[in-house]
């Protein structure tokens, strides 16, 4: 049975579990200001962190706001390499990979990759 009774609701304020789910999950947040020409760049280094994904930062030595971000994910675009197969099973040159512009690690490899490749030119 319904009441007509008036109930005194609170709202606005802090409430417990009130407003949307933050898209953080490294706890609280804070807004902080940075020049506009590396915003972009500033956001998806977080949003990379709040992923838990490994970051390297490169940045050059010039006063030029001219940063370069590395940031290892799982994903290997092989749209430019060719690929060949051996044994039955799809093979990728690890001196196409360097043609195409991927940086091998570690140094050791990437120096023998690079020794293969001044003998083939």
């Amino acid at each position: 049975m319904l009441s007509n009774e008036v109930i005194d609701m609170p709202k606005g304020g802090k409430r417990e579990g009130a407003g949307r789910p933050s898209r953080w999950g490294t706890g609280k947040i804070k807004t902080i200001r940075v020049p506009e020409a590396i915003a972009d760049q500033v956001m998806e280094l977080a949003i990379a962190l709040n992923e838990g994904k490994k970051v390297h930062i490169v940045t050059s030595t010039s006063k030029l706001p001219s940063y370069e971000k590395i940031i290892e994910s799982k994903v290997l675009d092989l749209s430019r390499v060719p690929l060949s197969q051996v044994s039955g099973e799809i093979a990728v040159k690890l001196t196409d990979l360097v043609r195409s512009g991927y940086e091998i690690r570690p140094k050791k490899v990437s120096d023998l990759v690079k020794a293969r490749l001044g003998r083939l030119f």
